[in-house]
């Protein structure tokens, strides 16, 4: 996504700027090659940053990080959608789903009471 957001950013006062120039062929290619993979592309990552930068600890980078944070809507919807995830994924989405911070950002979004009739509706 960093790749898609660097690259596709549209000029001030111009939106939709970057539209019909030909960066939809680029990105439709680098999202089917990223979702073509037998391993998603997440799982990887997430392995390899914790065999790294684990060390004894359980989030990415060991102890928890701004990483984890922007990866917990990731963990969420992994759960949400019942995903299959090798262990050392499951074991990271277990820790954020543990964490203090988490637990209570969660709690807030649960009790949430504005909604997206529209969004809402696919739910039910």
């Amino acid at each position: 996504m960093l790749l898609l957001n660097t690259s596709l950013t549209v000029e001030e006062g111009a939106a939709g700027s970057h539209a019909k120039k030909g960066w939809e062929e680029v990105t439709d290619a680098i999202v089917k090659a990223v979702s073509d993979r037998a391993r998603p592309a997440v799982f990887a990552l997430w392995g390899g940053l914790r065999a790294r930068y684990g060390g004894d600890g359980s989030f990415l980078f060991g102890k928890r990080s701004i990483a984890d944070a922007m990866f917990a809507p990731v963990a969420t919807r992994l759960r949400t959608y019942a995903v299959e995830a090798p262990d050392v994924a499951q074991a990271y989405c277990e820790s954020i789903f543990a964490d203090g911070a988490f637990k209570e950002w969660e709690a807030a979004a649960n009790a949430e009471t504005w909604t997206i009739e529209q969004t809402d509706s696919l739910h039910r």
